[in-house]
């Protein structure tokens, strides 16, 4: 079943959904929008499949890390597209979506949007680590734009493509 809605009202109520996709591009939502979207989210067990849109929505560590406890949740994810531009999410929170990310062993394809979030280089770091465990990936696609990455977070990034570019299809 695929359904792309854009209220998150009776998302929680649709449990056998395996696809979704959620647009909130520019709306403002803050971190306790996010954190009321990842609610629901987290009760979706059976999705394989998520887009979520969080571009220019004034989140900060808080909502971003709401979001990546409710991606934990879901373990039968194999394709992941996050686009968290434009928003205050910093190390802190650009850490905590990497972590949940890097624990969900299905993912064959992942895409992670963090142009201008303060991401630095523990951030940039903690996404190569977390994605360099993902041994099922054939396609990664990171935009990091906007970014202080530093050498630490540059270094990092290297070794992630050396690490998967047998195997995935990588764009940094």
């Amino acid at each position: 079943m695929w359904c792309s809605i854009s209220s998150t009202t009776s998302l929680g109520k649709l449990v056998n959904l395996n696809h979704v996709e959620l647009n909130f591009d520019d709306n403002s939502l803050g971190d306790p929008g996010a954190t009321a979207v990842a609610e629901s989210l987290g009760e979706l067990v059976n999705l394989n499949h998520v887009v979520l849109n969080f571009d220019s929505n004034r989140l900060g560590a808080q909502g971003a890390t709401a979001v990546a406890k409710s991606l934990g949740k879901l373990v039968n994810l194999n394709h992941v597209v996050l686009n968290f531009a434009f928003n205050n999410l910093g190390a802190q929170g650009a850490t905590a979506v990497a972590e949940s990310v890097g624990k969900l062993e299905n993912l064959n394809h992942v895409v992670l949007n963090f142009e201008n979030i303060g991401l630095g280089a523990q951030g940039a770091t903690a996404v190569a680590q977390s994605l360099g465990k993902l041994v099922n990936l054939n396609h990664v696609q990171l935009n990091f734009n906007g970014n202080s990455l530093g050498d630490q977070g540059r270094r990092a990034l290297k070794s992630l493509e050396e690490q998967v570019a047998a195997r995935c299809s990588i764009k940094v």
